[in-house]
């Protein structure tokens, strides 16, 4: 139910006769003002953080440096454009493999040869 189309299906207080239930009636409606306050308020937030977010996956995509995001078991989930140009490769030779088995991507086989990984693990199970 929409708290913004619930009040103003309400009849206006002026039209209620009786004290009491006008009163109760100022109440209701007080509480649905503040209800449309606080819908209001969270949309604002929430495209606050999209926008947010927009601007770090923006970031991290175009970073200069090559990054990728692994799993505890070594699997990519997630790399950089520049990571992917380092490796030398593209996502679907990289993303959810695992830098341990490298496949067909010849720069994840060269950097695990090498050691040569600074890998800090997510906590996400491999994508399926």
């Amino acid at each position: 139910m929409n708290v913004l189309e619930v009040t103003h299906a309400l009849a206006p207080a002026e039209s209620w006769r009786d004290g009491c239930d006008q009163a109760h009636y100022a109440q209701l409606e007080q509480k649905a003002r503040a209800l449309e306050w606080e819908v209001q308020r969270r949309i604002m937030l929430e495209r606050a953080l999209a926008d947010r977010d927009r601007e770090l996956s923006d970031f991290l995509e175009n970073a200069l440096e090559g990054l990728l995001k692994v799993g505890p078991d070594g699997t990519v989930f997630w790399a950089n454009a520049a990571g992917l140009e380092l490796l030398g490769c593209d996502a679907a030779q990289c993303i959810g493999r695992s830098i341990a088995r490298p496949g067909r991507c010849r720069g994840l086989a060269a950097a695990a040869a090498r050691g040569g990984f600074a890998v800090q693990p997510c906590n996400r199970a491999a994508p399926q």
